[in-house]
């Protein structure tokens, strides 16, 4: 009769991912909510004009350090965040997790992260109706609604999910990734920040992105690391 290795664990050792998703989910259970909470002030602040004058100044704040070569520069930043460049990356970071690395899990969270933002965000743009801000010259193109900010709610959750994937699988390897995650949040805040420089979104357009993109990540990674635990055996993590 052969045995596996598996029926050798302790039951402490097979408890110990269990215990530790669990403690996760609590802190899930707080953030979540909260970050709704902050969107559903903002989505009333922002219905009844009460942030106005806060928009006015941090855009006056931001705009005060503006130059021909750092717009240039800060049009860059805010193109990674564009649908013509964010989907070929998501489809060639999917392909290479799910085929190349065999992480499957990692590809569907990945494209899961990104579509649904994006949904999420066009619901709550259609629902709002915010029209973009009409005090600056707009210098780059935008169209559409303006609240939430589209490329800071989808930066959040895509490149988000991308950097916690990253950071899993170097401390599976056992390699330093603190580092990733604070690569990963400047870039979200500089893409949120390219949108205020810019001149196409308020302030509270892009901290309700981010607040709105962070709910639907940690929803994402939740539901990935549940799933995995169920019955994860038989895709590639």
């Amino acid at each position: 009769m052969t045995i596996s290795k598996n029926q050798f664990q302790s039951p402490s050792s097979a408890a110990k991912p269990s215990a530790k998703f669990t403690l996760n989910l609590l802190w899930g259970i707080i953030t979540v909510p909260a970050l709704v909470i902050v969107l559903f002030i903002l989505t009333r602040g922002v219905m009844s004009d009460s942030f106005h004058k806060f928009d006015l100044a941090v855009t006056d704040t931001v705009r005060s350090v503006a130059s021909p070569s750092f717009t240039e520069f800060v049009t860059i930043i805010t193109h990674l965040a564009s649908s013509h460049i964010i989907i070929p990356i998501a489809l060639v970071l999917a392909a290479v997790l799910a085929f190349i690395l065999k992480r499957r899990w990692d590809a569907m969270s990945l494209f899961i992260a990104l579509i649904g933002s994006s949904l999420f965000n066009e619901v709550m743009k259609h629902l709002i109706q915010r029209a973009r801000p009409a005090d600056w010259e707009h210098w780059v193109q935008a169209s559409g609604y303006s609240f939430p900010s589209g490329h800071s709610m989808v930066s959040m959750s895509f490149y988000g999910m991308l950097g916690y994937i990253i950071w899993l699988h170097l401390k599976e390897q056992g390699k330093p990734a603190a580092y990733v995650l604070v690569l990963t949040l400047l870039l979200i805040v500089c893409i949120g920040l390219s949108r205020i420089y810019l001149g196409v979104h308020f302030v509270t357009d892009v901290i309700a992105g981010y607040a709105a993109g962070a709910a639907w990540l940690l929803a994402c990674i939740y539901a990935m690391q549940w799933l995995k635990g169920r019955g994860g055996n038989s895709i590639t993590s």
